[in-house]
């Protein structure tokens, strides 16, 4: 009951906090676009350079509002000419700046510099991301204007072009109420929905305890929204206004670049089948150890990250592609729903970032707009996915509540067919008659006696997989009692080749007691039990034979008990471990019940261990 209150305590929280992210943006849109026709002479002055260009010593070119900077290698481009309006003394001059050390000069004398002094961290190459603030003396539109920036990174896409398309003349509260105008609406996005993200994880977290299924993915999956949230949070103009560090700006952006691409192999790996769990886990860690050993060689000014960024996304791009061809093969050779589902929702991420750094090179879009579009795009897709997985855990827990009832029910079954009064009796007899033959031999039957019934009794809590060899223990231990009772009318062969595997608790014993009553027993010159394991293929095979008087097959079973017994061994077979029970049996030649069992690694079976 408290399963079921708590995941649609959950359900209905996340669809809440989704609507309330669609109400929120829906009318934090309509208030901006008021406050946008409210305010439009309250914003600050767009001013740009008119005049020519050139790239290192280069000639001169004039300089146009499509031009593109070569950005392969490190460059000093010069701007020479005037500025498009007049900037009064006292007003600021404010330029977004990303990761370009730069000059301003009017008439010659330079007024302004960002990152010449080198006063940002040493382990940096470039000053970092911020907009830039220079308190004007007055400049007239016929001053000379000279604008000198260098590259100390290559393959920082538009760089240029930003600073150059980037330029406003005003107030600095000006220049934020303006920046929140025009990003407001996917700035609320990504702090929703990175709460929504934190919320889920912590709610997961919580109620694992209660053991519903898929709490794992859901929160694997919650994890996505947090980081990237968070990317394009650090891609906004408006991030830089509210974190003035310009080193720090940069470096949580890396940060979070390498950390998406590691989140995103970790949700992979938790919705991909068994057989490849233990395969895709082991590039899992090796994938998180690397990043982790980068992150900290960064930190230590080893290496820098933002350098290493396109070649580590070219890189990343063929591992990519080979995880998804196999996790889609999982998806459709082994009918694996959820990592179909997920391969879709991650879709618009995986194009997003093969383009994204094909853009690094051919520079078609501006810097971040593909995978920012395309992240907002995955995390609405995210929010439908997690309201899945939650709402097919809560249904799963209830099936497997009624499962578990079942389970429960057949247990005490077959724990009630194994302790019959007939048995007692005999074996209490049996004990009663060597008491007087063997003392000492009548003291290990009453011990081994007393553990058969506990192990009996301990079948009505035991809910795991237990080794074959404790089955096999306690299968013994009957046998025994009844080889006392046959003497050489009753022959046990043991042909074990393999014993390391699980198998549910009293699978094996209730077959071993039908052979033994219903096979040997009823054959006047006794017979031959034979209990052999092998490994066929993926599956562990354990077969039961007797050469007793068998039986027809096509007719029901007159034995009640016998049949009832026998249904129990085969669904908790197959509830349990998947497993299946085959009968063969010829009047005159005995019995053959053969148990299937998956081995670990193949699909759908990690229930037993191969030697």
């Amino acid at each position: 009951m408290k399963q079921k209150i708590w995941s649609k305590l959950v359900l209905y929280s996340v669809i809440l906090l989704g609507m309330v992210i669609l109400v929120i943006s829906t009318l934090t849109d309509i208030w901006m676009e008021k406050q946008s026709m409210d305010s439009h002479n309250n914003i600050p002055l767009s001013v740009h350079l008119i005049g020519q260009y050139r790239v290192d010593n280069g000639p001169w070119i004039e300089l146009t509002k499509d031009v593109k900077f070569d950005l392969s290698k490190q460059h000093t481009v010069t701007v020479q000419g005037h500025f498009s309006h007049e900037i009064l003394a006292g007003q600021e001059l404010m330029i977004y700046n990303r990761m370009l050390v730069f000059t301003l000069k009017v008439d010659g004398n330079e007024v302004y510099n960002f990152g010449r002094d080198k006063n940002y961290p040493g382990f940096l190459k470039a000053p970092g991301t911020t907009w830039c603030r220079y308190t004007s003396s007055g400049i007239s539109t016929h001053a000379k204007v000279e604008l000198i920036m260098q590259n100390h990174y290559v393959r920082t896409s538009d760089v240029y072009n930003v600073l150059l398309d980037n330029m406003k003349v005003g107030s600095y509260s000006q220049l934020f109420m303006e920046m929140f105008l025009k990003e407001g609406a996917i700035l609320l996005i990504c702090v929703f929905l990175s709460l929504f993200g934190i919320l889920v994880f912590t709610l997961a977290i919580i109620v694992r305890g209660f053991r519903l299924p898929h709490w794992t993915k859901v929160a694997a999956v919650s994890l996505f929204p947090m980081f990237t949230g968070a990317w394009i949070l650090t891609s906004l103009k408006c991030y830089s206004l509210i974190v003035p560090n310009p080193a720090f700006v940069n470096i949580s952006e890396v940060l979070v670049i390498y950390t998406i691409y590691a989140a995103f192999i970790l949700v992979l790996w938790i919705h991909a089948g068994d057989w490849l769990k233990d395969k895709l886990g082991i590039v899992t860690a090796g994938v998180c150890l690397f990043i982790t050993i980068m992150i900290i060689l960064q930190l230590l000014g080893v290496i820098n990250l933002w350098e290493m960024q396109f070649p580590f996304l070219v890189t990343g791009i063929p591992l990519l592609v080979i995880i998804v061809i196999i996790l889609a093969y999982d998806a459709i050779r082994f009918g694996n729903n959820d990592v179909g589902i997920m391969l879709l929702t991650f879709s618009p991420s995986i194009v997003g970032y093969i383009l994204e750094t094909l853009n690094f090179v051919y520079n078609f879009a501006p810097h971040t707009l593909i995978m920012n579009t395309a992240f907002i795009i995955v995390m609405f897709l995210q929010l439908i996915q997690i309201i899945y997985l939650i709402k097919s855990g809560s249904e799963e827990r209830e099936q497997a509540l009624i499962i578990e009832k079942e389970l429960t029910e057949k247990r005490v079954a077959i724990m009630l067919s194994q302790i019959q009064p007939h048995f007692l009796y005999n074996t209490l007899t049996t004990i009663e008659n060597m008491v007087y033959k063997d003392k000492d031999k009548a003291s290990k039957m009453i011990s081994d006696f007393s553990q058969y019934l506990r192990e009996n009794m301990d079948s009505l809590n035991q809910r795991e997989l237990i080794p074959f060899t404790k089955e096999l223990q306690h299968i013994k231990i009957y046998l025994d009692f009844e080889k006392v009772r046959f003497k050489d009318y009753l022959t046990i062969v043991y042909n074990l080749e393999v014993k390391n595997f699980y198998l549910p608790i009293l699978t094996v014993q209730p077959l071993v007691e039908n052979a033994v009553r219903h096979g040997i027993n009823k054959k006047p010159e006794g017979g031959t039990i034979c209990i052999s394991t092998k490994q066929v293929q993926s599956d562990i095979e354990i077969i039961i034979e007797d050469d007793g008087l068998g039986f027809d097959q096509t007719q029901n079973v007159n034995d009640g008990r016998s049949h009832v017994g026998l249904e129990n061994v085969r669904k908790r077979l197959m509830a349990q471990c998947n497993g299946i029970l085959l009968i063969e049996s010829k009047i005159g030649f005995g019995t053959k019940v053969t148990i299937r069992i998956p081995v670990e690694g193949s699909p759908g079976g990690i229930y037993s261990t191969q030697i």
